[in-house]
């Protein structure tokens, strides 16, 4: 993969993380029963701070709780050669996957986070 063909890859990943990164206030969490709230420099009381759990995921590609099981193929992305001259790799990209309502998640992500915090441009963390 050349670095124009990750770039690409990297930047369609960024397109579904939310401005703040999925981060979101929760005001008086002992009544949820949540663990800690996150801490930041800057942010106090009473912005107690959560992660909503599938941002973290597409950070950490931990997606083994809800794994896709679509079959994957070669694209454009991922063309390279392995032993024997055989194509290895792949992005997922052109496959049908079976998809939450990202949308969905997203929106509330958005709707819900500092407004202090912008949308990665370039795939670079917090």
């Amino acid at each position: 993969m050349t670095e124009d063909q990750k770039q690409k890859v990297l930047d369609k990943w960024s397109t579904l993380q939310a401005r703040g990164f999925g981060f979101v206030p929760v005001h008086e969490p002992e009544k949820y029963t949540l663990p800690p709230p996150l801490q930041y420099y800057g942010l106090a009381p009473p912005d107690y701070y959560y992660s909503i759990s599938a941002f973290h995921q597409i950070h950490c590609l931990a997606i083994m709780c809800c794994g896709d099981t679509a079959l994957e193929g070669a694209d454009e992305y991922s063309i390279a050669e392995g032993r024997d001259k055989v194509v290895i790799g792949t992005s997922g990209l052109g496959t049908t996957h079976q998809c939450k309502d990202w949308d969905a998640i997203k929106d509330y992500a958005e709707s819900h986070a500092n407004p202090k915090w912008k949308r990665p441009k370039d795939g670079s963390d917090l």
